[in-house]
C-alpha cells in the first residue's frame, strides 16, 4: 500500500469519486421524511472526524469502512434532533451510511442536499393572498 490519504483527500473521493453517493442511491431517501430529518440531524450531531491511524486500504469498499473505523453516532443524540425513536436511529443511520448519503466527517452528498431542499421548498407554506386595500371613492 504505502500510499498517504489527508482528510480532504478522502473526502473529495467520498464527495465526486467512484464511491460517491448516486442518484439511485437517494431514491430511499424521497419522500421519507425521517430519513430526511436523520440526515440533517446528523450534520449537527456528528462527533469530530479523523483519519483512522495507518495506511488506507485500496479497495473502495474497504476505504469506506476504513474511513467510518472511528465513528460512533451519537444515537440519542440523533434521535433528539431528528424526533425519531432511538430504537429507529441505528437501523436508519445504517442505511443512509450505506447508500453513502451520509459522510463520516457529518457531511451530506449532494443528491441527499438536492433531495432535502427540494422537500422543503415543496411543504413550505404558500404566502397568504394580500388583502385588496380599501380606497376611499370619495370625491
Amino acid at each position: 500500500m504505502g500510499r498517504s490519504m489527508s482528510e480532504p483527500d478522502t473526502l473529495q473521493l467520498f464527495r465526486e469519486g467512484p464511491e460517491a453517493a448516486q442518484d439511485s442511491d437517494a431514491v430511499m431517501l424521497v419522500g421519507d421524511v425521517t430519513a430526511m430529518r436523520l440526515c440533517v440531524a446528523w450534520r449537527r450531531a456528528c462527533p469530530v472526524w479523523q483519519l483512522p491511524e495507518g495506511d488506507p486500504p485500496e479497495h473502495p469498499r474497504a476505504l469506506w469502512s476504513w474511513a467510518w473505523a472511528n465513528v460512533r453516532p451519537p444515537l440519542v443524540e440523533l434521535s433528539t434532533l431528528a424526533r425519531v425513536p432511538v430504537s429507529t436511529v441505528g437501523d436508519l443511520f445504517g442505511m443512509l451510511k450505506l447508500a453513502r448519503l451520509i459522510l463520516p466527517n457529518g457531511e451530506l452528498a449532494s443528491v441527499a442536499v438536492e433531495i432535502i431542499e427540494a422537500h422543503v421548498r415543496d411543504t413550505k407554506a404558500p404566502a397568504a393572498p394580500r388583502a385588496k386595500s380599501k380606497r376611499s371613492t370619495k370625491a
